[in-house]
């Protein structure tokens, strides 16, 4: 009986030991930064770079976006959102006023971007298995009226 509960406690250390953080063991969290020259900008040109930053807090996936646009501007954009469907005010955007992201696996993010209530771009967003990389792909129109069809692949850092 008592190499049983020795078992038991060894086997409930070691669990509890390794058991991964909510960050380490979510995919889509990190920092992730956009390469450009892996990427696609239908239309184009292309930002010159930007940096996405993806942390759970206890209210949500708090995400945040710095970059420097084609034109070499400063570009920022955020919100806060669950991976519910529903929408979620998006700050910074030239496309969207809302998002919504709903969670097909882990791995995979479904992502409807809307403007005053009218859905302008769908996506996915989809973590490599190794997790080291992030392809969006976004389909819709711009702020401009454009049709869009982008491909973004980010590296983790």
């Amino acid at each position: 009986m008592r190499f049983v509960t020795s078992a038991i406690a060894t086997v409930a250390f070691v669990l509890i030991a390794t058991r991964p953080s909510a960050q380490a063991s979510d995919p889509q969290l990190g920092t992730w930064v956009l390469n450009v020259a892996k990427s696609t900008f239908k239309p184009g040109p292309p930002p010159r770079s930007q940096t996405r930053k993806f942390e759970q807090t206890d209210r949500g996936i708090r995400y945040t976006s710095d970059g420097v646009d084609a034109d070499g501007k400063p570009t920022h954009s955020e919100y806060l959102a669950n991976f519910d469907g529903k929408d979620y005010a998006l700050t910074g955007s030239t496309q969207a006023d809302t998002i919504a992201l709903k969670r097909m696996d882990p791995w995979t993010l479904e992502v409807t971007q809307k403007r005053a209530g009218k859905i302008v771009v769908t996506g996915t967003r989809t973590i490599s298995k190794d997790g080291r990389t992030a392809t969006v792909r976004n389909k819709g129109t711009d702020s401009s009226g454009r049709t869009l069809d982008v491909v973004m692949v980010f590296d983790k850092q």
